[in-house]
């Protein structure tokens, strides 16, 4: 799955998107990847389309990461959504407040990251079932 992983980047600054573009052409992942700026944007497309991957900042605007999260975690539809949370944000703070999550996974790496390290994380959790997401009409 890796290969054609469908990723959603939920990120508001242009200099780290352009950097993890640069590292999704490299991983051969760059067609499958999407970016919301934003985290109401987000929250609409993932609504709306299958992601394998969601890579989630959390200093957003409209709707932080930690909101989304939260919503994303209260939905029975998104059970088993895999999200990897990349923020400049303290880890310890941001493990205490998705600890008790149990409908979506979430993986943190903070910034700043060995892109080797973040490329092994993506192709980790980009392998597996079926990707969750959309909602059936």
């Amino acid at each position: 799955m890796a290969g054609n992983a469908r990723i959603l980047l939920v990120e508001d600054d242009l200099t780290v998107t352009e950097t993890m573009k640069d590292i999704f052409r490299h991983m051969g992942l760059f067609d499958g990847l999407q970016i919301a700026s934003n985290g109401q944007v987000a929250l609409e497309m993932i609504r709306l389309q299958k992601f394998d991957l969601v890579i989630l900042d959390l200093m957003l605007p409209i709707m932080n990461g930690i909101q989304l999260l939260e919503i994303l975690n209260n939905d029975k539809a998104f059970a088993g959504l895999r999200i990897m949370v990349n923020s400049t944000q303290e880890s310890r703070h941001v493990r205490e407040r998705v600890k008790d999550f149990k409908n979506i996974r979430v993986e943190i790496l903070p910034r700043p990251f060995d892109p080797m390290e973040f490329a092994g994380i993506v192709q980790a959790l980009t392998r597996g079932p079926s990707p969750i997401g959309g909602r059936e009409k």
